[in-house]
């Protein structure tokens, strides 16, 4: 890209100065410059396509599914604990309302001294 920037500037350096212009044909026909065979390919009517690998990408994308099942399969298990919690809670709430009214509940009788 860098290449492509640069030559670019270069071309508008070059073409405001008319004695320089064999100078630019020079840098377009280089054979460092694929911006020449990009154009060329075009003008022959070759599609320029991109080049990925698809097994790698195919790869990422069973990865990041494998994340998410076991994503999923961590919250399954953390809903399993809230309701498991909030249950045990619930038992408390209950237990300690009975051992409240028990403790309501209890009469106290006065013990008579032995002699």
């Amino acid at each position: 890209m860098s290449n492509i920037k640069s030559l670019g500037e270069e071309l508008l350096h070059l073409t405001s100065k008319s004695n320089k212009l064999d100078e630019a044909i020079h840098l377009l026909k280089s054979s460092e410059n694929t911006l020449v065979d990009d154009v060329k390919a075009l003008i022959e009517g070759a599609k320029l396509e991109c080049k990925v690998d698809i097994k790698k990408i195919m790869d990422y994308v069973e990865e990041i599914d494998n994340y998410r099942y076991s994503a999923e399969d961590e919250l399954s298990n953390c809903n399993r604990y809230i309701e498991d919690a909030q249950s045990s809670i619930g038992y408390m709430e209950d237990e300690i309302s009975h051992l409240k009214n028990y403790l309501h509940d209890l009469k106290w009788e006065k013990e008579e001294d032995k002699e």
